[in-house]
């Protein structure tokens, strides 16, 4: 973790909003994926801090069971001397999302192939996992939400092609999908590829991550809680 830059990401810019005629738009799509509340959150950069939480974090659900709520998941980690957890729940209340019970986003094949065929309506192309290009998207709202998501919720360097969660979190207030994901599960998730990605790019001296500001949000919280 000591070669990976901590940079600031994309975030709500209100004026380009203005300037677009689209801020209505965003505002109602991000109330309706339930991200309000994370889009809102504004907290200064701790980079080491960061960078100790990314280090340390793991993923666990005490009760190895296939049928327990994704909400029940732990996130364990260190921050300086001290052992940290918090479930997947409080995550979900800490940042304002849904508290789903289901891990992913799963639909028997032939729904799938269907909700995929759906994305017509929102771009000029069938849609393929993560083949199918933002740029083809005809609204500008949307675009503009799966770049936020991408490099914050996802913590992505580029956002040019959209992944099949992108697909699903993207579609939800549009299309009703057999299962809705728990967003905090996802989020935790996000923290585990990244840490992975660092492990395996250690002799990079050009890494560089930029981690989204709910990852850094997440690090200020939580970073006072473990203070005497």
């Amino acid at each position: 973790m000591e070669k990976v830059n901590i940079e600031p990401c994309v975030k709500m810019d209100t004026q380009t909003l203005d300037l677009l005629k689209i801020r209505d738009d965003v505002t109602w799509y991000i109330r309706k994926l339930g991200l309000s509340k994370l889009f809102k959150l504004e907290c200064s950069e701790y980079s080491q801090l960061t960078k100790e939480f990314l280090s340390t974090v793991a993923l666990a659900f005490p009760n190895h069971n296939g049928d327990q709520p994704a909400g029940d998941g732990l996130l364990l980690f260190k921050i300086g001397d001290a052992n940290g957890r918090i479930s997947i729940s409080a995550l979900c209340q800490l940042f304002g999302l849904p508290n789903e019970t289901a891990h992913d986003f799963k639909e028997n094949s032939k729904r799938k192939q269907a909700a995929f065929a759906d994305w017509t309506h929102f771009a000029n192309e069938p849609f393929l996992p993560s083949r199918s290009k933002v740029s083809r998207i005809t609204h500008p709202a949307i675009r503009y939400v799966h770049r936020l998501i991408s490099t914050t919720f996802q913590c992505k360097q580029e956002a040019n092609k959209v992944t099949t969660d992108e697909f699903y979190i993207l579609t939800t207030p549009f299309i009703k999908h057999e299962y809705k994901a728990n967003l905090g599960l996802l989020l935790a998730k996000t923290f585990i590829n990244v840490r992975k990605l660092a492990q395996d790019l250690e002799g990079n001296k050009k890494l560089c991550v930029r981690f989204g500001k709910a990852t850094r949000s997440f690090v200020f919280v939580l970073g006072g809680l473990s203070r005497p």
